[in-house]
């Protein structure tokens, strides 16, 4: 009913050029019923995605390169030129990957295509924020699900422009036996996690993929996005609670490792920041890479921690603004913090989306994990200082 009724919503604001008439911005104004606070003027052109039929004229002398993505070492082929048993790989250790660097299709979706032919999968629940729309992985759910396998994705509905292909997305999963959640009335889910729980005979064993990238196979060779594939057991163990708390088979949860907003996620990286300011004299360090930042009490944390001697950067420096200064963002998509103190292991990567909207309450409203670092391999399920991935070149 409401995609029905966007076409006739009242508008809240009107973009026009910078030379256009008083004449014709007057009228427009006035039909739309806005006031002249409500009016924005630009210089640069208003719809850049026509630019998109600039891109896609013939004149190959004209354009970068094209990029191809390499698959993560540990996730490379054998010699029968056959992926490895992720399941083996997540046990001996975790694996991080940087999109687009490290490719999506060899890693996540490898993962959620593995997990749904494997007979000893018993359960896939995963979250559907953007996906694309011939999507490897719907097709992986709707095959589990088919094959007897207990299924599970939340849908978000609030996916802003892509709600009406969402709900398609809902209604065939739906019908291939999928239990299908349209997420929580008054928060939007902003969450890419995928729980994957295997039979393994001498137990149940669970795996996990939590990422800052929606499962969207085109856009994850546009965005920088991180993600994690984990078989750590108190990981595994907080998204069962995350996902139980989201189909509402539970209220009353608890995390060990995991920081989930409106919850958790605010006090948590308070902490971590207090916790810099209180290290030795000058090894406190702070990265934080973000769209925006215009939370106002954080922005004061941070700026507290830098002059007790913190060390920090935020990526980019514009991110760092009071609202009342006004605040620019920049197109990344993966947002990371990384915190010291340094040099040595970093302890912790959150892998958090949107963690803060311009709204400035976005640490409240909006619901996703942050994880701790990963594991390195030949570690077993024990934790371990942060291993990075090899990346190309890009």
């Amino acid at each position: 009913m409401e995609l029905r009724r966007r076409r006739f919503g009242k508008a809240v604001r009107l973009q026009v050029e910078d030379d256009i008439s008083a004449e014709a911005l007057e009228l427009i104004r006035d039909e739309l019923e806005l006031t002249d606070d409500d009016v924005v003027a630009h210089a640069a052109p208003l719809d850049l995605g026509g630019l998109f039929g600039v891109a896609d004229v013939d004149r190959p002398e004209l354009k970068y390169p094209e990029f191809v993505p390499v698959t993560q070492h540990r996730l490379a082929t054998n010699e029968d030129e056959e992926p490895p048993d992720l399941f083996a790989v997540m046990r001996d250790g975790d694996v991080m990957v940087h999109h687009p660097y490290d490719s999506f299709s060899t890693s996540v979706e490898e993962f959620i295509r593995q997990a749904a032919r494997d007979p000893k999968v018993l359960t896939i629940k995963l979250t559907l924020y953007r996906t694309s729309g011939d999507s490897p992985i719907v097709a992986a759910l709707i095959k589990a699900a088919e094959m007897g396998k207990q299924v599970v994705a939340l849908v978000e509905l609030k996916a802003r422009f892509d709600e009406e292909r969402n709900i398609e997305w809902a209604r065939r999963l739906e019908q291939a036996g999928v239990h299908v959640v349209y997420g929580l009335v008054g928060l939007k889910t902003h969450t890419k996690t995928c729980l994957v729980v295997r039979d393994e005979g001498e137990s149940v064993h669970r795996y996990c993929h939590i990422g800052t990238g929606n499962y969207n196979s085109k856009t994850a060779r546009l965005y920088e996005d991180v993600g994690l594939l984990t078989a750590d057991p108190d990981l595994g163990a907080d998204l069962t609670q995350l996902f139980n708390y989201l189909t509402g088979y539970a209220r009353d949860v608890h995390y060990a490792k995991l920081l989930v907003a409106p919850h958790t996620l605010r006090d948590g990286l308070v902490r971590f920041i207090r916790n810099e300011r209180h290290a030795a004299a000058g090894t406190g360090h702070i990265i934080m890479k973000m769209n925006s930042l215009v939370d106002a009490d954080m922005i004061d944390e941070l700026y507290a921690a830098s002059q007790d001697g913190v060390q920090r950067r935020a990526d980019h420096p514009r991110d760092l603004l009071h609202p009342s200064r006004g605040a620019r963002s920049v197109r990344e998509h993966h947002r990371a913090v990384d915190r010291g103190p340094l040099p040595g292991a970093l302890p912790h990567l959150p892998l958090r989306q949107r963690t803060w909207s311009r709204s400035g309450a976005a640490l409240h409203r909006l619901g996703g994990p942050h994880a701790p670092q990963p594991r390195p391999p030949g570690r077993g399920r024990r934790a371990g200082p942060l291993a990075r991935a090899p990346r190309a070149d890009g």
